[in-house]
């Protein structure tokens, strides 16, 4: 196996396909899944497979930034419909937010900033118990020396 596409995170894939969608609205109106190309370059260099394509495609999907239309190809009979996809202004808004790579990075960011305040909480509450424990003592003590 390639070992460069094993570095390749899922949050790239992702964005790899959603870039090649938005990169080429303007040439085609929605895009056949399983004929959609696997190599692709941006954000970084990477070719992925029909299956990773087409897993890729329903996730974007499912997330609300690709729009999906049943219609017939030129490969297939004329009877049969296959998903089209194409990007929505949801997919370009999160484009321009940096894609799915800098969601990431922002939640992970968000759950560091909470475990440090989760951490400070305890902190301060062990300082709180202890120092409660300590006056409470010296209450004891206070009132043996009267």
């Amino acid at each position: 196996m390639n070992k460069e596409k094993d570095r390749t995170s899922a949050t790239d894939k992702l964005d790899a396909v959603l870039n090649y969608l938005n990169d080429n609205k303007d040439e085609l109106d929605c895009f056949y899944g399983y004929g959609l190309q696997r190599n692709f370059s941006k954000p970084k260099e990477m070719t992925l497979t029909r299956r990773e394509v087409t897993n890729i495609l329903n996730k974007l999907y499912a997330d609300g930034y690709l729009n999906l239309k049943m219609q017939g190809t030129e490969s297939i009979a004329q009877n049969v419909d296959v998903a089209h996809y194409s990007i929505n202004f949801n997919g370009e808004v999160l484009l321009q937010q940096g894609g799915y790579t800098k969601e990431l990075e922002k939640e992970n960011k968000k759950i560091r900033h909470m475990d440090i305040k989760d951490n400070l909480l305890v902190i301060f509450s062990i300082v709180a118990g202890v120092s409660t424990f300590g006056l409470l003592i010296l209450g004891i003590l206070n009132s043996f020396c009267d």
